[in-house]
């Protein structure tokens, strides 16, 4: 069952386990048609962790538990929630859940401090 997976199977992925919503385009989109993507961390026993893409990129969705990545065209914004983890914080931080493109500019965000362009 998809978000139950057990634990052998995590450790498969070491504790990088990405999920991505819809299929995958083979083509190429323009950068104009790309669509902003939200990914949700979350930490699990042993060290775990995933990142998971959400339905909806509305801020209504962040959730203080965890820490969420807000893709955008050339911007990483990481979103701090005040009661996360500080485990998920630190992986989230250092980059090492998703390829982040180190072209593109990352922005740490916390809790309460989004800016407008959030």
């Amino acid at each position: 069952v998809q978000f139950k997976e057990p634990k052998h199977f995590l450790e498969i992925f070491k504790g990088k386990l990405i999920i991505h919503s819809g299929k995958q385009n083979i083509q190429q989109q323009p950068d104009e048609l790309i669509k902003p993507k939200l990914y949700q961390i979350k930490s699990y026993q042993n060290n775990l962790k995933r990142a998971i893409q959400c339905q909806y990129t509305d801020g209504r969705f962040l959730h203080s538990e965890h820490v969420f990545v807000l893709q955008n065209k050339n911007t990483y914004y990481i979103w701090l929630g005040k009661q996360s983890s500080d485990d998920e914080r630190d992986f989230t931080i250092n980059h090492k859940i998703l390829s982040l493109d180190p072209k593109n500019k990352i922005i740490h965000v916390n809790e309460g401090e989004e800016p407008p362009s959030f």
